[in-house]
């Protein structure tokens, strides 16, 4: 849960990491855990049937539709969240946005530095307990965004769920650009 810098890294480069495994996921991954165990016990001899090609085409193909969604699709849920992590890295010229290692929603980013404008830090409102339905906690979440000259705005972390640890990020991310600006002055920065 914690964002790390790599001290091994280059000295002409900023290496952030941000694991997304949160404390609350252990309580998905050992329900998921349970889920998939008892699913795979209670359906194995149905499954087998399938395979042996007992049933028509149709309910085979409606029971790996329903498979799929109760044990691959929170498996791979959980092992994404158990493994992935987002790596940010600022150089001279680019910053580079990497989610893995396993595939996911989030995609992997690229942008030359002389784009961004400014990084800033935005802290989602916090929830009272009628807005709540699941959530666990009162916590706030911030995302760390990059507002480019263009004016799109592009999501360097999301869902950190610390704000003194999302402004300490973003002042090494901003001291990084500040550092790189002096370094290599250019008539567009501001």
């Amino acid at each position: 849960m914690k964002i790390t810098e790599d001290n091994t890294s280059p000295p002409d480069h900023l290496f952030l990491c941000y694991r997304w495994y949160k404390t609350y996921h252990k309580v998905a991954i050992i329900f998921f855990a349970v889920w998939i165990s008892l699913n795979l016990l209670l359906w194995h001899p149905l499954l087998l049937a399938f395979i042996a090609g007992k049933y028509p085409v149709s309910t085979i193909i409606s029971a790996i539709v329903t498979f799929i969604f109760i044990i691959p699709a929170p498996a791979y849920w959980m092992l994404t969240y158990l493994v992935n992590r987002t790596q940010v890295v600022l150089s001279r010229t680019e910053l580079q946005i990497h989610n893995g290692p396993l595939p996911s929603w989030r995609t992997n980013q690229s942008f030359p530095i002389k784009e961004i404008k400014y990084i800033r830090v935005e802290e989602l409102a916090e929830q009272n307990e009628e807005q709540l339905t699941w959530n666990i906690s009162f916590e706030k979440t911030c995302h760390i965004k990059a507002v480019m000259r263009s004016g799109e705005t592009i999501y360097i972390l999301c869902d950190l769920r610390n704000p003194d640890e999302a402004q300490i990020a973003l002042d090494r991310m901003g001291n990084w650009l500040q550092m790189i600006r002096k370094l290599r002055p250019q008539k567009d920065v501001v």
